[in-house]
Formats: structure tokens, C-alpha cells, sequence
């Protein structure tokens, strides 16, 4: 079952529930709420009772109407009872035979369609504009334990920076921002595959900055002035995409932006001493210090660091002992008083360093702004990872390829995590049985459902036709077209009788396959059969896809199979032709061209560029 939260655009500023109290997030859940039952159903419930309040009436029919209840849990966050910002999480219960809308979107592209439609649904809502900066999802996925959730989704269509951060984060760390969480590529866009994205990450992350930097004396241009610019801050060698898009966002999340170079480059060396990797006679290092000094004390004036390497490459000799030169001299002070200072000109991009009486620069000299970093990573990722806006280079066969994988990257956005796969998802409890129940149903013509095993709980002494009893009352509570769902038999166990115990059978954590049927047909309950719809579709598309994953399709007059409207060559920006016929159908039906269909059906993305990232009816 997924739980879905749907962020607002408003929120609630200084609300405080009277009634029950407000629950610490940082202590929460306790070692006896992480001990409830085996059942998300369960969980929640007793979660509710426990800690909610019901909404106002006005609330709850601006919400629902009279389709479902809605309840509100404070939380505090933050410092002490003075300082703690409130957020309140709205749990909404959705009754979903009386909802305006029975199918789920993103359960449909997040890899679900064939499952049944459930008739409850729960969606967990937390809108306050004051949350609190420090990272609380580690918080969350306890709370999601409490639960007993099986699997959750998430839609990572998130803009940091201005740029897609699911193409950024990955570039930068190797997976996706949930990925810290846990989180895996569910299922990908266009027929993508979780090994295809895994090689296209780090395929995209280890080209080499080298290609932007050609043997020409051609003057710098804005990206090679750029990358440069931080090249010279890090201490560390910056060579591929993943090693400059690292060091710069983690200059932008760092609190210590505006720390003087002095500062900066003292504590990084004091911490890596692993710069200095020439094993240089201190002797040599002095003759080179001095080297750097003569050629300031010469100038007279700020002095870029690529001139101040260019100066001193030849007198020194040894590039490693330059850099290891030119980053250890800020600070220094000659036999005259004079001290060596740095500073960063966003005006050019570049550090800069100069000879000065000054004990401390100017307030200019100081490290990149964080309003200087935000537009370097915009920059950055356009000219090097937006497909759209890339900038070419040689050798033209990688160019092409870091294209094809930064388009990868940007098509995959369902991640999901199996917290069902995890050792402790089974609570420690020896007096219980806990048993997988797999349900295969009779009388299923065509396309049947996909029914997702459940776990039942059942107490030690339970036999086969307790199991039954358990399996036909959990199995009507979850879905709607199992209303009148009987279990029959044991698949793995067909002679075993009613009497026998289970314990004897599957042991105390077993999985089992029951067979059953619903009595009286299911012909008045079909719209709730799957999360896809009524509607009998086909996608089959050149890039591999089998089924909707929420980008624009577009269907055939002729054969009526769906495909992206991308992979036949028609942009999410462009209108769809009235009448379209697959290439297939051209070459079996030359003679009769298209269908006697007046208007064109076509799949609008559920985040596709032509609905805004925004969530559509799939058909119009």
C-alpha cells in the first residue's frame, strides 16, 4: 500500500491543537509506538487514536466533502518549548467508492496499474512554511515504520538551484536525493531500467573536465573561466563532472561561505596533509615560496592565480609543487611586514592574490557569495548536464553519450523503497504467527488483477481453516472488488484440512498461496478491478515501454497501441496530429491508412513537459 503526501502551497503559521498534545518529532516514535501490530491498516488506526484530533467541519468538507474524514496531529520541531516551530500533518481518510476520483495517477506510473483499487486510502499532509531546515526524513521513515508500510514511492520532480535536482544530486553523490533514505529507481521513464540508470550515472559523472580544455591559445571562454575558478579553490583536484559539481554544492551547503581564504586554505591542509605528495625538501619549498613572493612583490597589484602559476611554472619546475605553493602561501608574511592575502572576483571568476600591509583584506575579499554560487551551479549544470543546452566537445563520440545520459537521468523520477525487504520490518512478537498470503482467484477472464501478497497475523494455536477465515476477512477489508471474496484452498497444501495446524505447515513466518473466488461475479464492481482504469489499452513502444509511466503518449488510428509522442519524433511542446498511424501499420496496411476514428486520443503526461509537472487525466 502507498502513502502519498501532497505538499501545499499555503501554510498554517502558529496553529496549536489543544487536543491531544503536541508530540516532539525528535523523540518520536517512542519504543512502544514502533511495537503495534503487523498491519498498515492497523498502524494508522491506532496511530489516530492515539495522537489525532478531528478536523474542523469547515476543514474537513473543504477537503472531502462527504467522502472521507480528516484528522490533524501537531508536532513540535526544532530548539526548546519557546523556540519550537509547531507542524501540524493532516491525515486524510478517502473513502474511495464516494471520492469524486477512484483511480490513482501515481500509483499508475509508479508501477502499480494492475493492482486493485483499495477502499480506503490514506494521505498524510504536512503543510507549514516554517519547517524547520535540518534534515527530518530519517524522522519520517520511522514514522513510516510505525505504520507497517510495505513500499513507498516518491515523485522526484523537485527544482533546486533552478535545475533538476534528481539529474544534479545523482551527478554529484550517485544517486538520487532519496537515495540517502534508501530509496531505488522504481521504474523509470521511456523503458529504463534500474541498470541502465545506475551506468548512465556514472558515466555522466566520470567525464573528465580535461575535454573543455583544448591546446589552443584561444582565449578562455565563460565555462572554462568557471571551471577554473573552482579548480583553484579546491584543494583537491578537481578532474571529473562528479568531482567539481561535489566540491561546489557542498561550498553552497556548507555554512561557512563567507570564510576568509586564509581561514579556509589553513584548515584544509590542516586536515589533508596529503597535498603535499612531492615529499619536497623544505628547502625546495622555501627557494619556491620566495619565488611566489618575488613575482607579487613585482606586480604591485591583484594578481590572478592562472598568471601567478604561468610566473612561477618555470623558476619552480615541478607543477605539484606550484599548486602546493599557491595554496599554502596565503598568510605569509615577508622580512617587511607584508602579508599575502586572497580574495575571489566574481566579477572575472577567478582568485586572486596580491602583497598588502593590511593585516586583514578588504570586505571584497572574501569567498564566493551564496548568490555567486547559486548561479555558477545553474550555470554549470546547463552548459554541462541539461541535455537541451550542453555545450560540445571533443571528442564528439563522448559528447554524444553524455547527452544520452543526462537525458537518462532526467528521465527517471519514481523512486521506491521495500521496507517489507528489510530484517525488522516483522515485529518481535513469538506469541504470533506471521504468514505471506498470496491469493490466486478463480474465473478470471483476459486480464486479471495483480493481488499483492498480505501478512496476516494469526495467533500460535491457528489451523487451515482459521488461515481461510483470515485471509477472505483481510482481503474484503482492502479492496473493493474482493467485497465477496471466499478462500477455497491451499495451493501448496490441497490435502491439508481445515483442522491441521499452520504452525505445522509454513512454521511461524511462512508464506502460502490460497486459491478463491468472489461469489455472485464481479461484473458490478469492474471499475474497481485496477488502478489503470476501465479503459483496455496496449502500450508498446520503440523505447521499450510496456505500460504508462506518466509521460504524453499518443495512440494509433489503425492497431490502437499507445506510444510516446517523443520516440515517434513529436516534442511535448507541439500539438498532436488529428490522425496518426504507426510506422508498423503504414507498412502492413498501405491501402487503408487510417481508422474511421473522428478524434485523436492522446495520453497527456502526469509530468511531462507539456502538463507543467502538474498531474493530468491520463485520457482527453
Amino acid at each position: 500500500m502507498a502513502v502519498h503526501g501532497r505538499p501545499t502551497k499555503r501554510a498554517r503559521r502558529g496553529r496549536v491543537l489543544a487536543e491531544p498534545g503536541l508530540l516532539d518529532l525528535r523523540a518520536f516514535p517512542g519504543r512502544k509506538e514502533r511495537a503495534g501490530p503487523a498491519s498498515f491498516r492497523a498502524g494508522v488506526r491506532g496511530f489516530l487514536s492515539r495522537h489525532a484530533a478531528p478536523a474542523a467541519e469547515w476543514e474537513q468538507g473543504a477537503v472531502l466533502g462527504d467522502a472521507g474524514a480528516v484528522w490533524q496531529v501537531g508536532f513540535r520541531v526544532g530548539g526548546e518549548e519557546g523556540e519550537a516551530s509547531v507542524v501540524v500533518m493532516d491525515v486524510v481518510e478517502e473513502d474511495v467508492p464516494r471520492a469524486r476520483r477512484v483511480h490513482c495517477d501515481h500509483c499508475t506510473v509508479a508501477g502499480w496499474s494492475r493492482h486493485p483499487v483499495c477502499g480506503k486510502k490514506y494521505h498524510f499532509i504536512i503543510r507549514n512554511e516554517k519547517m524547520p531546515s535540518c534534515k527530518t526524513c530519517w524522522r519520517c521513515g520511522l514514522m513510516v515504520q510505525l505504520f507497517e508500510t510495505r513500499k513507498v514511492s516518491v515523485l522526484d520532480v523537485s527544482k533546486k538551484f533552478e535545475v533538476d535536482y534528481r539529474v544534479l544530486n545523482a551527478v554529484a553523490t550517485g544517486c538520487s536525493w532519496y537515495g540517502q533514505w534508501g530509496f531505488k529507481l522504481g521504474s523509470g521513464s521511456f523503458g529504463i531500467t534500474s541498470e541502465t540508470y545506475c551506468k548512465a550515472i556514472e558515466n555522466l559523472s566520470s567525464v573528465s573536465l580535461s575535454h573543455f580544455f583544448p591546446h589552443s591559445r584561444y582565449p578562455r571562454n565563460q565555462l572554462q573561466d568557471t571551471i577554473a575558478f573552482y579548480q583553484s579553490l579546491s584543494k583537491r583536484p578537481l578532474v571529473t563532472f562528479r568531482d567539481l559539481f561535489l566540491y561546489v554544492l557542498g561550498l553552497a551547503a556548507s555554512k561557512n561561505v563567507h570564510t576568509h581564504p586564509v581561514t579556509m586554505h589553513k584548515r584544509e591542509l590542516a586536515h589533508d596533509a596529503d597535498l603535499k605528495d612531492g615529499n619536497w625538501a623544505d628547502e625546495k619549498i622555501k627557494q619556491a615560496m620566495d619565488v611566489a613572493l618575488k613575482v607579487l612583490r613585482a606586480a604591485d597589484r591583484w594578481v590572478a592565480v592562472r598568471t601567478l602559476k604561468a610566473a612561477t611554472a618555470h623558476p619552480i619546475g615541478s607543477p605539484q609543487l606550484v599548486d602546493y605553493c599557491i595554496k599554502t602561501i596565503v598568510g605569509t608574511r615577508t622580512y617587511d611586514g607584508m602579508i599575502v592575502v586572497v580574495r575571489c572576483n566574481s566579477e572575472t571568476n577567478t582568485i586572486e592574490y596580491r602583497l598588502t600591509n593590511e593585516i586583514l583584506p578588504p570586505k571584497n575579499v572574501s569567498m564566493p557569495t551564496r548568490e555567486h554560487l547559486r548561479r555558477d551551479i545553474k550555470f554549470l549544470y546547463d552548459a554541462l548536464l541539461f541535455r537541451h543546452t550542453m555545450q560540445p566537445y571533443k571528442p564528439e563520440q563522448i559528447h554524444e553519450h553524455a547527452k544520452r545520459h543526462a537525458t537518462i537521468l532526467l528521465d527517471c523520477k519514481q523512486f521506491i523503497k521495500h521496507y517489507d525487504l528489510e530484517e525488522d520490518f516483522l515485529p518481535q512478537n513469538n506469541s504470533v504467527l506471521h504468514i505471506w498470503c498470496q491469493v490466486e482467484l478463480l474465473d478470471q477472464a483476459g486480464d486479471p488483477p495483480s493481488l499483492p501478497a498480505e501478512l496476516l497475523t494469526l495467533p500460535q494455536t491457528a489451523t487451515v481453516g482459521d488461515l481461510k477465515m483470515e485471509a477472505t476477512r483481510t482481503f474484503r477489508s482492502i479492496y473493493l472488488m474482493l467485497q465477496s471474496f471466499v478462500a477455497n484452498q491451499l495451493l501448496d497444501c490441497s490435502t491439508a484440512d481445515d483442522t491441521t495446524q499452520v504452525k505445522l505447515l509454513f512454521g511461524e513466518k511462512g508464506s502460502v498461496s490460497i486459491q478463491g473466488k468472489c461469489v455472485g461475479g464481479e461484473r458490478r464492481v469492474a471499475i474497481y478491478r485496477m488502478e489503470r482504469g476501465v479503459d483496455k489499452w496496449t502500450v508498446d513502444c520503440s523505447c521499450g515501454a510496456k505500460d504508462d509511466d506518466g509521460e504524453r503518449m499518443l495512440s494509433c488510428d489503425s492497431c490502437h497501441v499507445w506510444q510516446h509522442t517523443r520516440c515517434i519524433g513529436i516534442s511535448d511542446f507541439d500539438q498532436v496530429p488529428k490522425r496518426y498511424v504507426c510506422a508498423s501499420c503504414k507498412l502492413v496496411h498501405k491501402s487503408k491508412m487510417y481508422s474511421s476514428f473522428p478524434n485523436k486520443r492522446c495520453k497527456t503526461g502526469s509530468f511531462s513537459h507539456a502538463s507543467g509537472g502538474s498531474w493530468r487525466p491520463h485520457i482527453s
